[in-house]
């Protein structure tokens, strides 16, 4: 770079023509005004442009004078952005008319809307006004409390978004309008911001969604001394980061390029150590620099323009890349996301549960092994039902159930699929014999996925528990064998729960694991399935930090995440665990899903978890079926009994797009060498929710890669919430043969 650097604060930005019109409009001109808006060639430059021009008439009278000598179409709009702006003024320094003045505004955008019905400016003019309402108006306004279109995001101005949408879809101005409303009213916009990400098409502002709200939430909390710059260089921030750079700016037309989203993105960049892509994020800015998001970072907010020059120096001097680059960030939008879905599904906003009693458990050193049994015998762990993503011990029996069909494809319904070596080991175990399940183990070896998933389907199909205390006790120093011993006892005291038994019964099973899994920590450091272990037992009634054994060491709060997009509380730091022995571990993460599910709140809880996750990058693209996973526990809690639209709930466009981009994302690259080692479970979610949104194309290949396996859950609850045959294979056969024809 050469010459000294001229910074350029004038709002038109790249927009030469709007630079020129500002200049009369300032001095009380209106016709050049008037000629530029009628040559704007998208709603979205006649927004952005009418949103300009109206910050710089609203302190004169140009617009006043241009509506009474010609009444035109825009004018009107005009008129009615002039009085928004006004009235965002007043609320801004807190001018007690600021009432009055919204109201005027608002019905100058009702004019302007009924002058030209297909302008989506008087709609955004609308949404704008809704951060003016407080507390108590926004109450009494039905505009601005109306259900949202998915699930899990708070009521709001959802309406008038609506009318923009139907007028130019993914409107830039509009969604920053509503994220500004849904601040106003104090709701969680990080899920909203993650929603939208979620769906956001290649090339559109709105992927930066994310970054304005972490801007401003940096700003907020650095000032009080509760944040470091390396809140930038973490997940979820960085994700977003890579993505916006990936997804947004090779993307997206450099004609509308906003100077305000180019700073933003650069900002966090140069934030997050990612030098080249924010080397060249800073050439397109030029000269066109803006003090947000500036003046969060900075030292002090008036030394803004210091902090972008240093910033711009240090990223030019350094001229190499940063942890990642646009060729490096690998970030492609799925095919199906081509824009925002406009369900109309009933949002929830569950509330933070309250934090949890610690009954006290029993001690275990001088429990007998008479004691032992009669503790876990009762149980019957052969039939008992598991309510999770993980096994469905029914299927187990006789090796899995088999059923003939017309097409001479059987069903078996059994979750062990096509793993022989496994369904072999089962049954050596429901014969009292541990040898087969021994050398099974010790062939998998460090496998930490395969172990883990062998490991747990052993546990639940394996008959008695008896038969691995004989094994524990015939080789204690058997990692293997205290491995299974502490999961069946974590089984039992999880069933034994869920069972309603005695809260000794249930005491003294959870003591019992918890002493194996204190115990293998000695035996096998390396296992990751001594914390999943401990995972699954935060689902009893205990408080979650009992089965931490660093637990006082770790820093308090125990259970809360350093993460504002995630403000549920739970066993974090045992999730974290789980992730440093083998990142992205399926079942730990699917034993967090079941704490919030049980435990942390309920299904929404669960959904809240689930979307946050996927929204971040992920080691393991098994994850991407959480959402789906937790889709179905929603399901289950509001339409069980078939009330309420239960059909609908499967078409809405969040099913839709969790499922399309778990099987784009993880199940589509799969060579078909891998189907046989997929959870069956995982599968079946999967082809129900593809069947279920209409995408049948999809659904043949997982299909195809189930073969003749399937297990009960979602078709068994689906088919009975509708009043449909209690035979849930009926309709399963069907669908699968439908699909496959």
């Amino acid at each position: 770079m050469s010459g000294a650097f001229q910074p350029q604060f004038h709002p038109a930005g790249f927009d030469s023509a709007l630079r020129v019109v500002l200049d009369d409009v300032r001095t009380g001109r209106w016709r050049s005004m008037k000629a530029l808006l009628e040559t704007c060639a998208t709603w979205g430059l006649r927004t952005s442009r009418s949103q300009v021009l109206a910050a710089a008439a609203a302190n004169g009278d140009a617009v006043e004078a241009w509506l009474q000598e010609d009444p035109h179409d825009n004018a009107v709009m005009m008129q009615a952005r002039v009085l928004v702006e006004r009235a965002l003024n007043a609320h801004r320094v807190g001018q007690r008319d600021v009432g009055s003045l919204a109201d005027r505004a608002r019905r100058a955008c009702w004019e302007a809307a009924r002058s030209w019905p297909a302008d989506p400016v008087p709609w955004v003019g609308l949404l704008a006004l809704a951060q003016v309402d407080s507390p108590d108006v926004y109450q009494h306004r039905p505009e601005h409390r109306v259900d949202s279109w998915e699930y899990m995001l708070p009521y709001g101005p959802w309406g008038l978004l609506r009318e923009v949408q139907e007028r130019d879809p993914g409107n830039r101005e509009a969604w920053h309008r509503l994220l500004q409303a849904m601040q106003a009213y104090g709701a969680n916009t990080h899920d909203f911001v993650r929603w939208v990400s979620t769906w956001a098409p290649a090339g559109s502002p709105l992927v930066l969604l994310p970054l304005y709200l972490h801007a401003e939430h940096y700003g907020i909390q650095r000032a009080n001394g509760q944040l470091t710059p390396l809140y930038w260089t973490r997940d979820p921030v960085s994700h977003y980061t890579l993505r916006a750079l990936a997804w947004w700016f090779p993307q997206a037309d450099a004609r509308s390029w906003s100077p305000l989203d180019l700073n933003h993105l650069a900002q966090a960049l140069h934030s997050g150590g990612f030098g080249e892509g924010a080397a060249v994020v800073f050439e397109a800015i030029g000269p066109f620099v803006t003090p947000v998001p500036w003046e969060y970072v900075a030292d002090a907010p008036e030394r803004w323009l210091e902090e972008f020059e240093r910033a711009r120096s240090a990223t030019y001097a350094i001229r190499k890349p940063g942890r990642c680059t646009p060729a490096d960030a690998d970030e492609r939008p799925p095919q199906h996301l081509q824009g925002p879905p406009t369900g109309g599904a009933v949002p929830c906003t569950p509330q933070c549960p309250a934090p949890f009693t610690v009954p006290s458990l029993p001690e275990v050193t001088a429990l007998s092994s008479k004691q032992v049994a009669e503790l876990i015998e009762p149980l019957n762990l052969s039939e008992a039902h598991m309510p999770d993503s993980l096994a469905t011990s029914a299927a187990f029996r006789r090796g899995g159930e088999r059923a003939a069909i017309p097409d001479g494809m059987p069903l078996i319904i059994s979750p062990v699929g096509a793993d022989s070596d496994l369904r072999d080991a089962l049954e050596d175990l429901k014969l009292g014999r541990h040898s087969a399940a021994r050398d099974l183990l010790s062939r998998t070896g460090s496998h930490w996925a395969l172990r883990t998933s062998r490991s747990q389907l052993l546990a639940a199909g394996a008959g008695e528990a008896g038969v691995f205390k004989a094994w524990r006790d015939e080789e204690p120093d058997s990692p293997h064998a205290c491995m299974m011993w502490a999961r069946a006892l974590t089984r039992a005291a999880v069933e034994a729960y869920r069972k309603g038994e005695r809260h000794q019964v249930v005491g003294r099973a959870a003591a019992l694991a918890q002493q194996e899994w204190q115990r293998l920590d000695y035996l096998w450091p390396e296992c990751p399935v001594r914390w999943i272990g401990r995972l699954h037992l935060t689902q009893l009634p205990y408080s979650a930090n009992y089965f931490d054994p660093y637990a006082q060491r770790r820093r308090a709060p125990w259970d809360q995440l350093d993460d504002p997009a995630m403000h549920y509380r739970g066993p974090w730091p045992l999730l974290h665990e789980v992730n440093r022995l083998h990142p992205g571990n399926r079942e730990g993460h699917h034993r967090m899903r079941e704490y919030f599910l049980y435990r942390g709140g309920g299904a929404a809880a669960a959904m809240q978890f689930s979307a946050w996750l996927v929204s971040g990058r992920l080691s393991n693209a098994e994850l991407l079926m959480l959402p789906v996973y937790s889709l179905l526990d929603l399901y289950r809690e509001r339409h069980g009994d078939g009330r309420g639209g239960a059909l609908q709930f499967w078409q809405t466009a969040q099913v839709r797009h969790y499922a399309c981009r778990a099987y784009d994302e993880w199940f589509a690259p799969l060579p078909a060498t891998e189907y046989p080692w997929l959870s069956i479970s995982d599968l079946s979610h999967l082809a129900h929710a593809l069947v279920a949104c209409g995408e049948d194309e999809r659904a043949a290949w997982v299909f195809k890669a189930m073969g003749p396996y399937a297990l009960p859950q979602p078709w068994k609850d689906v088919n009975a919430s509708l009043g449909r045959s209690r035979d849930w294979t009926d309709a399963f056969l069907r669908i699968r043969a439908s699909v496959l024809r």
